[in-house]
């Protein structure tokens, strides 16, 4: 089994590095609890997916569409289906709208959308979230989009017309969710609540260190895309040691 962990990026194995890969995510549509599914990378000479060692162990999980259920990694010199139908096509007349959505332009990468939109489609339950990316000073950034906006009040979606890039958020913990106790709030910097910490990766910001958090890109509530806000989150996430527990082992 192979447990992430950083490595250099010229070896073979599968390096700890959100600049080239997604954790591949999906949420029970009745319990709307989270499950973490594997490891999706953009590697050298295509695409690489990898299981969750105890996903592709457990019967009664069900595989992807279209990603057998294996102890071995699954390799295509192309996005996989499943995951490139959740890129725009160039040959769509508003292909240049969408990107401008997102903060990016039309030159914009299949992972850079996937990055941005989070492969988030109209009645799916799949989501992909960047895995954190190390930067030069030893800490690692965690951009991700903030979940339950539908789900605040007129007043607080509206909040996020007033805010831009570079603006200072807050990750705090929701003390009065009666539903999951360990949930984390995204609010700004004078407290106005905005949305939700993903539900998968609440235990790595619990134990991360020097955690800020920053607007990495917002939409207006008169834009109407999918995503509405991006969250930048950095500080010490690789060395908390999230990634070494035994749930965090791929298939190898």
């Amino acid at each position: 089994m192979t447990t992430i962990a950083l490595q250099d990026t010229n070896t073979p194995e599968l390096a700890f590095d959100g600049s080239r890969s997604f954790l591949v995510t999906r949420q029970h549509p009745e319990l709307r609890q989270y499950e973490k599914l594997g490891v999706l990378t953009e590697i050298r000479d295509g695409w690489e997916f990898r299981y969750f060692s105890e996903v592709a162990s457990t019967p009664g999980i069900s595989p992807l569409p279209g990603l057998t259920a294996t102890d071995a990694p699954i390799r295509s010199r192309n996005l996989f289906p499943l995951f490139a139908q959740r890129v725009l096509s160039t040959r769509r007349p508003d292909r240049s709208r969408i990107p401008a959505s997102l903060g990016l332009d039309e030159t914009a990468t299949a992972f850079e959308l996937l990055a941005r939109n989070g492969g988030r489609r109209h009645g799916d339950f799949i989501e992909l979230i960047q895995l954190p990316v190390p930067q030069g000073d030893g800490t690692e950034r965690l951009r991700f989009l903030a979940h339950g906006m539908r789900h605040r009040s007129p007043e607080e979606q509206q909040m996020i017309d007033g805010i831009a890039q570079g603006d200072p958020l807050r990750i705090v913990p929701e003390v009065d969710d009666l539903v999951d106790p360990s949930a984390l709030l995204i609010t700004t910097d004078d407290g106005v609540r905005l949305g939700w910490v993903p539900a998968p990766l609440v235990p790595l910001l619990y134990r991360a260190r020097g955690l800020s958090a920053t607007v990495a890109h917002a939409n207006g509530s008169r834009s109407n895309p999918c995503p509405r806000l991006l969250v930048n989150a950095e500080g010490s996430l690789i060395d908390a040691g999230h990634f070494t527990d035994p749930e965090w082992e791929l298939v190898d």
